[in-house]
């Protein structure tokens, strides 16, 4: 490895225990690889808390520049374990990628902020994260499955944005009390499924005088969606009501 890193013209330096090797915003020009010990690349939340983005092991190469580098605008997170809590864990306004990710997640917020000027590109998750995503941007999300139990609401909210949802499966199981309308995608903007299957169920078998609407997707914007995706549909409670899409705007199927 030695003889190789001397070929290479590289050199060989040795850092302590918890020194920072970059911050965010430096220009970093190297490739790096890693020939013992664990480094962590980590990020901050607005109140403060570490989330650690990767680990990377020994023998391992790592570019920095595509994480640290004040000229790159793009974030990657691929094969690896996030752990998050009260705010999003990523606002993004530039490009980001993720990628065969697994999720844990403590708090209301959603895990993606997609903002006007971002571009994202989220595949290959497996979750149970009740706030998804929230788009104002661009979103392709792709290989996604989601399925949840309990009381949650707007699981995906396309707000202004252009969002496609391809090859995933996004379910909500329900037992709670129906009293107002809950869903499980708000578009607002425009929004494709593609070979994809969404639905939503409320069980609730203790109260039959519920008058509120369990809904899939509600739609105000405009909905495209292909022969090959399934979006349904089911709830027990006598007076409730329950619909597949409730549409405002535009749908094309």
């Amino acid at each position: 490895m030695f003889e190789t890193l001397n070929k290479l013209n590289g050199k060989t330096i040795q850092y302590n225990k918890n020194t920072v090797i970059c911050n965010e915003g430096e220009e970093c020009k190297n490739i790096y690889l890693l020939i013992e010990g664990e480094l962590k690349i980590y990020t901050y939340s607005f109140h403060e808390n570490i989330y650690v983005i990767r680990t990377i092991k020994e023998k391992e190469v790592f570019a920095s520049q595509l994480l640290f580098a004040s000229n790159n605008n793009n974030l990657i997170i691929k094969n690896t374990n996030l752990r998050y809590s009260g705010s999003s864990f990523v606002e993004n306004n530039k490009n980001l990628i993720i990628d065969n990710v697994t999720v844990t997640r403590y708090g209301s917020s959603y895990f993606v902020k997609n903002n006007e000027s971002g571009t994202a590109t989220i595949s290959n998750i497996e979750s149970n994260l009740p706030k998804f995503v929230k788009n104002n941007g661009i979103t392709n999300i792709n290989n996604v499955v989601i399925k949840l139990t309990g009381y949650v609401n707007d699981i995906i909210y396309n707000e202004t944005g252009t969002m496609e949802i391809k090859n995933s499966t996004i379910t909500k199981t329900d037992s709670s009390r129906i009293n107002s309308t809950y869903n499980v995608i708000n578009n607002n903007g425009t929004l494709t499924i593609i070979s994809s299957t969404i639905s939503s169920t409320n069980n609730n078998t203790s109260s039959y005088n519920d008058t509120g609407n369990n809904t899939t997707i509600i739609n105000t914007g405009t909905l495209n969606i292909n022969e090959n995706s399934t979006i349904s549909e089911y709830h027990r409670p006598k007076y409730a009501s329950g619909t597949s899409i409730y549409n405002s705007g535009v749908v094309d199927i």
